[in-house]
C-alpha cells in the first residue's frame, strides 16, 4: 500500500491528469504486481529515500513528475491486467457510480438531484445510501473534490483566483470565496499564500 501526506502533495497538481485511473481503480483497488513491476515502483521510493538521506531536499516538480509517474504505471497496468473486480451491493454501487459522476461532473455540477438523475433515483434515496455507506453526505463528497481541485490550483499554477473560480463554474469570485472559506477555514487568497 502506498500513501503520501498532504504536505508532501500541497501544491502538486496532479489532479486533472489521473481522474481516469481514479475512476477505475475504485472498481480494483488492489491489482496484484509481478515482481519485476513491484520492483521498478519501489526504485522510485528509493530514489526520493536516497535523496532526503543526502540532505537534498526534492522539489514539488520532482516529486510531482515521479508521482505521475508511479499513477499513470499504475494506470497503465491496471487496463492491461485481467483483474477480477470485487462484487459490489446495490448501496456501494450507487455510491461507486456517484464518484464516477463526481470526478466527470464536479466542474460543473454541484447539486445532489443533478446526480440523483444520472442514477435514476431520487435525490434523497442517495443521500440517504451515501450517508449509510460512507458517513458522508453527497454534498461533501463533491466539496472535497471541488476544494482538492481548488487546492491544488491555488499552490501549483498561477491562474488567478477569479480564473480558479471560473474553472469550477462559480458565478463569481465572492461565491467562490464564500464556499472556499466554509471547507477550509481560511479565503483562496490566504490558502494560496499560507495554505
Amino acid at each position: 500500500m502506498i500513501g503520501f501526506n498532504k504536505e508532501l502533495l500541497n501544491g502538486i497538481n496532479l489532479f486533472n491528469s489521473t481522474m481516469n485511473y481514479l475512476s477505475a481503480l475504485i472498481d480494483t483497488p488492489i491489482i496484484p504486481l509481478r515482481p519485476e513491476i513491484t520492483e521498478l515502483f519501489q526504485d522510485y521510493f528509493r530514489l526520493l529515500i536516497k535523496m532526503k538521506r543526502m540532505g537534498a531536499k526534492p522539489n514539488k516538480e520532482l516529486i510531482s513528475t515521479m508521482l505521475l509517474t508511479i499513477l499513470h504505471g499504475v494506470g497503465s497496468i491496471h487496463q492491461n491486467t485481467n483483474v477480477t473486480t470485487r462484487t459490489f451491493n446495490r448501496g456501494e454501487e450507487i455510491v461507486k457510480r456517484l464518484v464516477q459522476y463526481i470526478i466527470k461532473h464536479y466542474t460543473k455540477e454541484r447539486s445532489v438531484a443533478f446526480y440523483a438523475d444520472l442514477l435514476h433515483i431520487s435525490p434523497q434515496h442517495l443521500s440517504t445510501t451515501v450517508n449509510k455507506i460512507t458517513g458522508k453526505t453527497v454534498t461533501d463528497i463533491i466539496a472535497k473534490l471541488v476544494i482538492t481541485d481548488a487546492e491544488a490550483k491555488l499552490k501549483s499554477t498561477d491562474f488567478t483566483i477569479q480564473e480558479i473560480a471560473y474553472s469550477l463554474n462559480f458565478p463569481d469570485i465572492s461565491f467562490f470565496g464564500k464556499y472556499f472559506k466554509r471547507y477550509t477555514g481560511m479565503s483562496p487568497k490566504q490558502y494560496r499564500e499560507n495554505g
